[in-house]
């Protein structure tokens, strides 16, 4: 009995993690992006090369890549220079000599955290 309440207690505590996606901000929302996105079958990565320093670099099960950065704010929207930053990863990673093509944007975040969903 013992055996089976650890793993509950286990998949229990694997699960809340999701709830970060909500939540959390830095490497908490993070690591909860990267799970989400695998679960769904999305291969991710963290790029840190030189000073360039990419939360999501993710290929979908369609081969399509994209560029990810996450945000979490308490209680105001995403400032836009998480958009320029963005912008800025797309265009530093396309200058990387293996790169041929950009890849796409996305930026997850929730501007307004602290607040209870309706």
């Amino acid at each position: 009995m013992t055996r089976q309440k650890e793993n509950y207690e286990a998949k229990k505590l694997d699960l809340l993690e999701f709830s970060h996606l909500l939540y959390e901000t830095g490497k908490r929302l993070e690591l909860a992006i990267e799970k989400a996105l695998r679960l769904m079958g999305y291969n991710v990565e963290t790029l840190r090369i030189g000073d360039l320093e990419i939360d999501h670099v993710i290929v979908g099960p369609s081969g399509i890549r994209m560029i990810g950065e996450s945000e979490g704010k308490d209680n105001s929207a995403i400032d836009v220079t998480k958009f320029r930053q963005l912008e800025s990863n797309i265009g530093e990673d396309l200058e990387r000599e293996e790169i041929t093509e950009p890849a796409k944007g996305v930026l997850f975040g929730n501007g307004f955290r602290l607040t209870p969903p309706l």
